[in-house]
């Protein structure tokens, strides 16, 4: 077996393939499968001697590998042939029973696919890992390999495994009888594949030569149009030159720059000026009164810095350069500093003609990376007199710097190169390669080679085609006959297998129908006595059931019906048999029954067949009542027959009613206890969101955002008394939901809830006297009294439009749970502000006291040092307050003082703050004002107080005067101590100055 196996794939190896080396192994593929077939699992011996053999000596993928490497690889590649058969042989012997015969052309597909599509799918991936994963370079795309691998396998497997069956079971009769007419046309096919695979080969090859040569001869024509646009360009700027005694800088430029665009890779064209050393100076200065600030001769030194260039007898310094930056020499670089440029001087100035020449690598800018090649045309300029070129001298030189990758860029833009290597040599002195920098490695493969003049140098320009070239234009002819093969031997074989095996299947197929026929009596004869003894049992059955059975006919004839029928319609079963059906039917069943039957007569339509449904049946009495029917059709010889089981369900309707009953009121309930508990839920949070209020606004919009919630659609508000008033006008506090026509402000008594101490309700416009702050539009609603102690303390309205009583009981109940605890937290909120206004004011003037004053300035201070602005404080005392008391008494004293607070209220702004500091002293602070208006202010004040006239009993006075001190200060600089200590001392010295005026701190 492994000498068959080895043999096989030597000579398959002489064959081509799509990738070289996939088909050499698709005949040993075939016999290993075949192997497997016959011996089993001792075929693995000789498929792996056979396998690894193969691979040393005729591989072509292994032969390409070192040596060293070549012996794993054909183990690998051993190992991947076992697996491939033996996944074959699996399948085959699993889903192919009929393999060792293949008579029916379904066994040969199944063989095909199994042994062959899917057993090859280990060895192709295999296949590909060695080549991308081993030493080879690999060329075409991983899917390109995989098929070449699986097809390969493929085309073995469909084309030669039936040759090879034929050929080891000849003795079979069956087998034997396929030599001439499988083995021997399906072979003279495969030596014709084969033949096609040669010539496809010799096809593509030639082929792709043709495309090589003539891809070959464009880019040579190209190349040589882009070094003749060169050299055009660099003789029309010799031209300029010679015949321009002096240029100037600007005409060199208007000339080159229309020069440049004709000639693709010519970066910039330079004059170099050939300058005595006693000319040095001259050139220098006059380069830099061209506008070239700080022009110098320059050359590189060994590090290939920049550095001024050292005294020669001649200069050949860079003069012009256009453009300038795309040169890499740079003006006033001396291209005597470089013995390279040197010699290409020597030889333009010895030959007289132009040379060319490879720029030195220093000519690029230190640090910079390596430079693209960059070669210098080099032209002698000669100026003399016209037609004697004997008497001219030399002017200067004319330099063409050309970068060969832009010339090759544009060389190559309109073609595509894949799986191609082009390069470029100087060939003159030696080999030097201009063109890529670093070539890449190619594979053996055509190649053309054409060497150009360019000026005194010759010039090789080289094309190499590597094994991608020939995958470049798609799917080759080869791959066209590999696939088309497979397909053709599938179908031939297919075909050959079903021909030859025709005379065994019609023969086993008698023998089988005759078997069939035998079994068909036996089982005929058994259902008879089954038939009898079902006929025996179906009769006691239909007579002791307890549903109502009636047999009708297809005209709706009643045929027979059991004993339960008459139990349930009160017919006796004799008089029943021969009538029609709808006797026991009321309309309008009676109708639609007659109707299916007409239908079905007319059409053989079946409306109600198999259907279980409920209708209502007619008994004797004329009674109606729900009946469960079931109608089934029994098809006889000569007519068919319908059945109807029919059962009085009554008492099973009557209980589900019941029960759809108690359902509904349980589903009611339990809706009532789910909105229940989200109410309640909803009433805690709100409870805990108006504890958690700080004030009253707060508490409003928590209470107006929960009464949209809870009461959506409605419409409301909530007038309260302000804190600590118990009596006097009820104001807007809360109001939600649409204008709901209910007014802003009322008197208690407007309100018959408030009245009366309880809810009061108007659910129709006529029915009760309605509220006063209600308008008469407004629909349904009603009004709840928040009461603390027996007083009235607010009073919720609520407008809730049409709704059932039942929803108008819930919602009275929940809205009553609402207003507890809105009535809770309102009274919590009124005592807060209550105690907090008792603990921030004083009781007698109603005015902040100390401890307020004494926040507020700490607090004005910081926002006024970070804002920057000013801050005022006026410290006022009462003149003569104590003889006032001593005159009037204590009582006429409070007046006194209950008089000047008010005042001081009235006359600042709502943004200043008036406190009482203690007995008869004030304090005003007064953020972001001017000293002189605050002391303005205050003097007006002063006179408006002097006339208040004050009763004491009988007795009336007047001319109470009061002194002020005022203190501003602004800046980073405020404190509170120091501006309230700044105002006291200008009290003090109001005092001082004899009282009733106001001084200024600064002052």
């Amino acid at each position: 077996m492994a000498m068959v196996y080895a043999l096989a794939g030597v000579v398959a190896s002489l064959l081509p393939g799509p990738v070289p080396g996939e088909l050499a192994i698709a005949l040993p593929a075939a016999v290993a499968l075949l192997a497997w077939l016959a011996c089993g699992g001792w075929a693995v011996i000789g498929i792996s001697i056979g396998a690894v053999v193969f691979g040393m000596i005729s591989d072509p993928l292994l032969l390409s590998m070192p040596r060293s490497q070549a012996f794993a690889g054909a183990v690998v590649m051993a190992a991947a042939a076992v697996v491939q058969a033996g996944v074959g042989a699996t399948l085959t012997r699993r889903y192919v029973p009929g393999w060792r015969a293949l008579t029916h052309v379904l066994d040969a597909l199944r063989l095909f696919a199994l042994a062959g599509a899917l057993a090859a799918v280990p060895w192709a991936l295999v296949r590909l890992a060695v080549r991308f994963f081993g030493p080879l370079e690999t060329v075409g795309h991983p899917a390109g390999v995989f098929l070449a691998g699986w097809l390969s396998q493929l085309v073995a497997v469909v084309a030669v495994l039936p040759i090879m069956l034929t050929l080891w079971w000849w003795r079979v009769p069956l087998w034997r009888a396929r030599l001439s007419t499988l083995a021997v046309p399906a072979g003279a096919v495969l030596l014709a594949v084969l033949g096609l695979f040669r010539i496809a080969a010799d096809v593509e090859q030639e082929r792709h030569a043709t495309r090589f040569e003539a891809l070959a001869a464009a880019i040579s024509h190209r190349f040589e149009d882009r070094v003749g646009a060169m050299m055009a360009a660099v003789d029309a700027a010799d031209r300029f030159l010679e015949s321009t005694p002096a240029p100037s800088r600007r005409a060199f430029r208007h000339q080159t720059e229309i020069l440049l665009p004709r000639a693709p890779g010519l970066v910039a064209v330079q004059w170099v000026p050939q300058v005595r050393a006693q000319e040095r100076d001259t050139y220098e200065a006059r380069a830099r009164d061209d506008g070239i600030d700080g022009f110098v001769f320059r050359e590189f030194d060994a590090g290939g810095r920049l550095i001024p260039a050292r005294w020669r007898e001649v200069h050949y310094p860079v003069f012009f350069s256009v453009p300038r930056q795309a040169s890499p020499f740079r003006l006033g670089v001396d291209m005597a500093a470089s013995e390279a440029w040197m010699r290409t001087v020597e030889r333009v100035m010895d030959t007289g003609r132009r040379s060319v020449s490879t720029l030195p690598a220093r000519a690029a800018a230190p640090g910079s990376p390596p430079p693209d090649a960059v070669v210098l045309v080099v032209s002698p300029i000669h100026r003399g007199r016209p037609g004697a070129p004997e008497a001219a001298e030399l002017g200067g030189l004319t330099v063409g710097v050309v970068r060969i990758a832009s010339m090759m860029a544009s060389v190559i833009a309109e073609f595509d190169l894949t799986g191609l290597q082009l390069s470029l040599t100087d060939i003159t002195d030696g080999a030097e390669r201009l063109y890529p920098a670093h070539e890449a490695p190619v594979g053996e493969g055509m190649a053309m080679s054409e060497t150009v003049p360019v000026g005194d140098r010759q010039w090789q320009l080289r094309l190499v085609a590597d094994p991608r070239f020939a995958t470049a234009e798609g799917v080759p002819l080869l791959w066209i006959a590999v696939v088309g093969s497979a397909v053709f031997f599938a179908l031939l074989h297919g075909f050959l297998l079903t021909v030859s095996g025709q005379r065994v299947e019609v023969a086993r197929q008698i023998g089988d129908g005759t078997a069939q026929l035998r079994r068909e009596v036996d089982e005929r004869r058994r259902v008879e006595a089954t038939l009898r003894q079902s006929e025996a049992r179906m009769s006691g059955v239909f007579r002791a059931v307890l549903d109502g059975i009636v047999i009708i006919d297809e005209y709706g004839t009643i045929d027979s019906v059991n004993p339960a029928v008459a139990s349930i319609f009160g017919w006796s079963p004799e008089s029943l048999v021969g009538q029609n059906v709808s006797l026991l039917m009321p309309e309008p069943f009676r109708s639609h029954h007659d109707g299916y039957l007409a239908d079905f007569r007319r059409t053989g339509h079946k409306h109600t067949i198999g259907f279980h449904r409920t209708v209502e049946g007619l008994r004797k009495d004329g009674s109606r009542f729900p009946v469960e029917l079931t109608v089934s059709e029994l098809p006889l010889t000569q007519r068919t027959l319908f059945v109807g089981v029919m059962r009085d369900i009554s008492e099973r309707v009557a209980s589900a009613e019941q029960g759809r009953l108690v359902n509904a009121q349980l589903q009611d309930m339990v809706s009532a206890l789910e909105r229940r508990d989200a109410e309640l839920t909803e009433l805690n949070r709100i409870n805990e969101q108006l504890m958690a209020c700080k004030d009253r606004a707060e508490a409003a919009e928590v209470v107006r955002m929960a009464m949209q919630r809870m009461f959506p659609g409605s419409a409301g508000r909530i007038l309260a008394y302000a804190p600590g008033v118990r009596d006097g006008q009820l104001s807007e506090w809360v109001r939600w939901g649409e204008d709901s026509g209910i007014a802003v402000h009322a008197q208690a008594g407007d309100c018959w809830a408030v009245r009366q101490g309880r809810s009061y309700e108007v659910v129709a416009s006529e029915a009760l006297v309605r509220c006063s702050h209600v308008a008469p539009d407004v629909g349904p609603y009603i009004c709840l009294p928040l009461m603390v102690q027996g007083q009235t303390q607010a009073v919720l309205t609520l407008a809730y439009g049409n709704i059932t009583e039942r929803q108008r009981r819930n919602l009275g109940h929940l809205l009553t749970a609402v207003s507890e605890s809105i009535n809770l937290a309102l009274s919590n909120l009124n005592l807060r502000e209550i105690l907090h206004d008792q603990v921030l004011r004083d009781p007698l003037t109603q005015l902040y006291n100390r401890r307020y004053m004494e926040m507020t300035l700490d607090s004005e201070v910081k926002r006024a040092r970070r804002n920057g602005s000013r801050l005022g404080c006026a410290v006022i005392d009462l003149d003569h307050f104590k003889a006032i008391n001593d005159a009037y008494g204590h009582d006429v004293g409070d007046d006194v003082l209950r008089r000047i607070a008010e005042l001081l209220q009235r006359w600042f702004r709502s943004s200043d703050t008036v406190c009482r500091y203690g007995g008869e002293e004030f304090v005003v602070i007064l953020p972001d004002q001017a000293a002189d208006a605050i002391a303005e202010r205050l003097v007006a004040l002063q006179a408006h107080f002097a006339d208040e006239i004050f009763h004491a009993g009988s007795r009336r006075f007047a001319r109470c005067t009061f002194s002020a001190g005022v203190a501003v200060e602004a800046g980073d600089d405020i404190d509170a101590a120091s501006l309230l200590k700044q105002a006291d001392n200008a009290l003090y010295a109001a005092k001082a100055a004899g009282r009733n005026r106001v001084i200024l701190a600064e002052h």
